[in-house]
């Protein structure tokens, strides 16, 4: 099974195009564009649909987080069945097992640690030797669990200290505000539904919802706040890459949400 990573729409429909399209995709969601596969569209890692693949199918995806390795597992036919650890990848919050949360978050540093990098002027990224990796870890983290353990309670302390150091602001709504210096923290939402965070290092906001808000997307609040030259989609997006705002911007941002989720 050969894994290929594609950042952008274009390339992703480009990719799709060809004689050999790839047999799955995985969570390929480009603003209002989805990348279907040939055989199946994979959106969580507790699809039992997802079809085992031979040596040779292509399956393609956006991003590399631990919801997308266990689609790949499934795919790869190396899955382990193991229901809370999976869901923890889908956003479940109440923890029912300390050791299993730990080893979670072992995986989630491991992933982190890891990352291939992707090169800008390249349309695709072959990462199959990364997923084969990370597969590994994960078995392990699940039969064994003694590195992940430790690596989750050393990343479980950084994230709190991560936490408590870029800790702003608390707004009316469930609006919570970060300040950081190249750190991302957009995942630490505390009691909040949505949290806006400035880059001070790269000078730049990101804005995150922990889950799907009826009336509110962060794409389509970043593209009216500063066009279609705005990244990410409905759970996750920031300002132009290309655009250095001040503090200024990101109080006049942090009003304007306050206000679009008092609507919602």
């Amino acid at each position: 099974m050969i894994v290929i990573a594609s950042q952008r729409a274009q390339d992703s429909a480009s990719f799709s195009d060809l004689d050999n399209p790839p047999a799955l995709t995985i969570n390929c969601k480009y603003g209002s564009y989805v990348c279907k596969g040939a055989r199946y569209t994979a959106e969580s890692c507790l699809d039992v649909k997802i079809p085992a693949l031979e040596e040779n199918e292509v399956v393609l995806v956006k991003d590399l987080d631990l919801n997308t390795i266990g689609c790949l597992m499934r795919a790869s036919g190396c899955f382990i069945d193991n229901p809370e650890f999976w869901s923890y990848a889908q956003g479940q919050e109440e923890v029912q097992d300390e050791s299993l949360w730990e080893r979670y978050n072992g995986a989630l540093a491991w992933l982190e640690e890891n990352a291939p990098s992707f090169d800008e002027d390249s349309p695709v990224t072959e990462v199959t030797s990364f997923f084969t990796s990370a597969k590994l870890f994960i078995q392990e983290a699940l039969e064994d669990g003694h590195l992940a353990t430790r690596m989750g309670r050393a990343y479980l302390y950084l994230r709190q200290k991560l936490d408590e150091r870029t800790f702003y602001k608390e707004y009316p709504h469930g609006l919570l505000c970060r300040k950081t210096e190249g750190e991302f923290a957009n995942d630490l939402y505390r009691n909040s539904r949505v949290v806006c965070s400035y880059d001070n290092l790269n000078r730049a906001i990101t804005i995150s919802s922990k889950k799907p808000i009826a009336g509110f997307s962060c794409r389509d609040f970043c593209n009216t706040m500063w066009g279609s030259d705005s990244w990410g989609d409905e759970l996750l997006s920031g300002s132009p890459k290309h655009r250095a705002l001040g503090e200024g911007e990101f109080i006049k941002i942090t009003m304007k949400l306050m206000e679009a989720l008092s609507r919602v």
